[in-house]
């Protein structure tokens, strides 16, 4: 599983520091996909096709959804991914996120908050929202 974050200032061109809107930087700083406690590989998909997931944020619930709920299978997001680049062992495909996100409420993580996603049969990634730094 991975906390995939966001810098939402950045993805939309209101961050001074950074020329333009760029949701591919927004999504690359350093520490922004922490990974873990483990990976899920295809076959434990195909034993447990609907994994629940949820996501608290300082204890409260903001997302809740299962693996059955993607938009598009993983087979055909590998099929998609491998027709534009070449896949190697331990590459990480990151499957999007369930409804919930704070954006549309304007609802964004502040330093010192605490981001816990948990997919059933997996289990927990607890990521602490560090403070910012000047510059990009």
């Amino acid at each position: 599983m991975a906390n995939d974050l966001s810098a939402r200032d950045v993805q939309a061109g209101e961050n001074p520091a950074v020329a333009t809107a760029s949701p591919a930087l927004a999504k690359g700083f350093d520490g922004f996909k922490p990974l873990g406690p483990a990976l899920l590989t295809a076959d434990e998909l195909r034993r447990h096709r609907a994994l629940g997931i949820t996501t608290e944020v300082n204890g409260v619930l903001r997302q809740r959804s299962t693996t059955a709920e993607l938009i598009f299978p993983v087979p055909r997001l590998v099929a998609f991914l491998s027709s534009l680049l070449t896949l190697e062992p331990g590459d990480v495909i990151l499957t999007g996120t369930p409804g919930g996100t704070g954006v549309a409420a304007g609802r964004y993580l502040a330093p010192g908050d605490t981001v816990t996603i948990t997919i059933e049969r997996i289990g927990s990634l607890t990521t602490t929202i560090a403070g910012g730094q000047d510059g990009p």
